[in-house]
């Protein structure tokens, strides 16, 4: 299939681009990278550090023959449109120690449109996106099957708390498992500081959305480690409640391995098992309140423009 991209004439409607760049996807299946091996070999990076930063967990029954056996799978094409939002995501099942990933090579048109609507990425650079975000996303999902491991709990009915753990690691934990030797084929430096930057600028470029009232809750949210989940406007939103959950990562980012593995004792200290959401702890590392970075010119510190 032959796309000339010179020459838009041929596209009148949205749904034109999106049908050739289906068809695109589906005529470079093979060639691309297999990304299920991407986000497995993510998950294993992942669950080195976990046994190094929280040894005491391993004494618990299953915890260390669970962590050896997290597996992904590769999401199902069901074809029915109403099913296209579940099958965009990825999804972390506790019980059955599984990561399901994204059929990527097989998204239709609805997929795509999804994809775009909710993630701000344009549909033309899909499959480099999806190489983005399976070595990314499994650093947050791991972090849910690693909580269901030490017997963590959240009754809030959003799991706020939950999610603010898994979210607040993500960054942190992407790039401590990307300097391990064993990723070093997988993650060039070039390639870790494109996947970081593109995500932080597309996830914080939310911020300038955000009402008053968002603002004030997702304050609150981080300022209180996860306790205070935002009302009902927030959480009934599922929009907002991803930018929230995207947004976060960068509160605790790091390039030092050594400040992960201080994050994840943190959030994994003994003791804090059942519902986190009623147990408040003392964190040593503090949010980079991102409210502020965001609203500086870029280049003014090094969050702002991301310098490396």
């Amino acid at each position: 299939m032959h796309i000339d991209f010179e020459d838009s004439s041929g596209f009148n409607r949205a749904e034109d681009l999106l049908d050739a760049a289906t068809g695109l996807l589906r005529s470079r299946g093979d060639a691309s990278p297999n990304l299920l091996v991407v986000a497995q070999r993510m998950v294993e990076g992942c669950v080195t550090l976990f046994k190094e930063a929280v040894p005491h967990l391993l004494e618990l029954e299953g915890v260390s023959e669970g962590l050896d056996r997290i597996e992904c799978i590769r999401g199902q094409i069901s074809g029915e449109e109403w099913m296209a939002p579940y099958e965009i995501c990825f999804e972390a099942n506790g019980a059955g120690g599984m990561l399901t990933v994204p059929d990527f090579s097989h998204f239709g048109p609805e997929h795509l449109r999804l994809t775009e609507e909710s993630m701000g990425r344009r549909c033309d650079v899909l499959m480099r996106d999806a190489l983005h975000w399976c070595c990314l996303v499994p650093c947050h999902e791991v972090v849910h099957l690693f909580q269901h491991l030490a017997g963590q709990a959240d009754s809030n009915a959003h799991s706020w708390s939950a999610e603010h753990d898994a979210s607040i690691a993500n960054a942190v934990l992407f790039s401590a498992v990307a300097k391990l030797p064993e990723l070093a084929d997988l993650l060039p430096s070039s390639l870790v500081w494109e996947i970081l930057m593109v995500d932080f600028h597309s996830q914080t470029s939310h911020i300038k959305s955000w009402d008053q009232s968002t603002i004030q809750q997702y304050s609150r949210w981080i300022g209180s480690f996860g306790l205070v989940a935002p009302d009902s406007s927030i959480s009934e939103n599922s929009v907002v409640t991803e930018q929230f959950k995207g947004v976060s990562p960068y509160e605790y980012w790091s390039d030092q391995p050594e400040d992960c593995n201080a994050l994840l004792q943190q959030l994994f200290t003994p003791g804090r098992t059942g519902d986190v959401y009623q147990h408040p702890i003392e964190c040593s590392n503090q949010p980079r309140e991102m409210l502020e970075v965001h609203a500086r010119p870029v280049g003014e510190d090094e969050w702002a423009g991301f310098a490396i």
